[in-house]
């Protein structure tokens, strides 16, 4: 087996778990507020010939008084290969601005960016 088959095949194992064990809320499940981003970076991992370009970024919300800060933007964390995907990624979160914030009703604490329909 080659690495591209071995890449291949870990990613389809990755999709079948995901499928099978976790279960995400549909955007009609979620609450939403207004929050704000107040921390923005991208930053590296891997190694000299691998190397992945993470998004982070961190934004605050309030949901029934209570103040939350996340990081979560979506419901798995991706990475990218090509640091201008990650520039492109990142570019919609501007610091200080607004952001709708979408929350599970049972658990504020769980929140998303962005959310499937």
């Amino acid at each position: 087996m080659n690495l591209f088959q071995i890449r291949r095949m870990w990613l389809l194992t990755a999709i079948l778990f995901v499928s099978l064990y976790c279960s995400f809320p549909l955007k009609s499940e979620l609450n939403r507020t207004t929050g704000k981003i107040i921390h923005r970076e991208i930053y590296t991992s891997g190694f000299s010939n691998s190397t992945r370009y993470h998004v982070l970024i961190k934004y605050i919300y309030e949901v029934n008084g209570n103040k939350f800060e996340s990081s979560r933007i979506g419901y798995m964390r991706f990475f990218y290969s090509i640091r201008e995907s990650a520039e492109k990624s990142i570019e919609q979160y501007k610091l200080d601005r607004p952001v709708t914030v979408y929350y599970a009703p049972k658990d504020p604490e769980e929140s998303y960016l962005e959310v499937d329909d």
